[in-house]
């Protein structure tokens, strides 16, 4: 299972383009394919659709819903074109902290462009544009377009590293850079130290990995014009709040079918903070809460491929995801 293709240098972005390295194998490409691949090799055009729920526990209850749909061209053998919709909430029960959110909410265009001029090198460019807030009501404040910038490299089948920055005028830090390396340490074995989602992964069957790793989210969001008041605290009014969130724990990738992904992790919540950095007020909380992540993830071929795209080095790339690094600077 080569893990959710959500491309990004930001999932958000750049949630993860997850692919994986390493010398092909036949078999195991037949239950496990590198969506990546047929999107460069085997379709002129496909489509992603991805769902996610997950759930933390403790004091603070948290739902996250993560759906997102996209469609990608490839276009002149080397550039892949991507555009979809995104929609993710963090809803949250049993607040105690007068100041923190009912839910954090984005509504957003996903838009990347992929740039292979070897089979070695890969540069996307990643915008995710729309309203990030509580949605407490409709505000065109709450529009916002975060920029994800990447470049991975592939020396050799087994090897890879990326570099990149997420640009958010919104965030306290405004440019954060980012990146990782992937290495193939035998036919079952991967290294994959990729932000935002680090691993070490086990293939135990051709159709099924298993992991240990972390998880680092996060994003901004603006609050409703009278949030500050009505919650006895006017200077939070309209305020910007840097979420974010780490996590670790095991989890698994497997292939139902060949271009069908179901994705688990569970573990513990180790860190959560809202961060109102304009406002000079910070709130954390986690207490080591547990959590289940479900992700189901399809891709869908549309069109066979007018002439066989340009070849890829290992099979795969992997883009870091960069917009969620803030949860990286959180103690800062």
């Amino acid at each position: 299972a080569a893990g959710p293709a959500e491309a990004s240098v930001s999932d958000k972005s750049i949630k993860t383009l997850t692919v994986d390295i390493g010398k092909v194998d036949v078999k195991g490409e037949e239950k496990s394919p590198s969506m990546d691949k047929v999107r460069w090799t085997e379709a002129k055009a496909s489509s992603d659709l991805n769902a996610q729920y997950d759930f933390v526990g403790g004091p603070l209850n948290e739902h996250y819903t993560d759906l997102r749909y996209t469609f990608t061209r490839r276009t002149l053998l080397a550039f892949l074109i991507h555009g979809g919709f995104e929609y993710q909430r963090l809803g949250f029960d049993g607040r105690k902290d007068a100041l923190l959110p009912g839910q954090l909410a984005s509504l957003n265009a996903y838009l990347a462009l992929d740039f292979r001029w070897s089979k070695k090198d890969l540069l996307r460019i990643q915008s995710r544009p729309g309203f990030y807030g509580d949605f407490e009501g409709f505000d065109v404040g709450d529009f916002n377009a975060p920029v994800d910038i990447a470049y991975t490299r592939v020396p050799n089948d087994r090897f890879q590293w990326a570099f990149g920055i997420s640009i958010d005028t919104w965030r306290k830090y405004r440019v954060l850079p980012g990146g990782g390396v992937r290495y193939q340490l035998n036919d079952r074995w991967k290294l994959k130290f990729m932000l935002p989602q680090p691993q070490v992964e086990y293939k135990a069957r051709d159709d099924l990995h298993v992991f240990m790793g972390a998880d680092f989210r996060g994003d901004t969001y603006r609050l409703a014009k009278d949030f500050g008041t009505a919650h006895g605290n006017p200077q939070f009014d309209n305020a910007l709040v840097d979420y974010s969130e780490i996590r670790a724990g095991p989890g698994f990738s497997w292939n139902v079918k060949p271009l069908i992904e179901l994705n688990m992790q569970a573990g513990i919540l180790m860190q959560r903070q809202f961060d109102f950095h304009n406002n000079g007020t910070r709130i954390s909380n986690a207490g080591n809460a547990p959590f289940i992540s479900l992700t189901f993830h399809w891709l869908f071929k549309l069109a066979p491929p007018e002439n066989v795209g340009p070849d890829i080095e290992s099979g795969r790339f992997q883009a870091p995801g960069l917009h969620s690094l803030q949860s990286l600077m959180q103690f800062l």
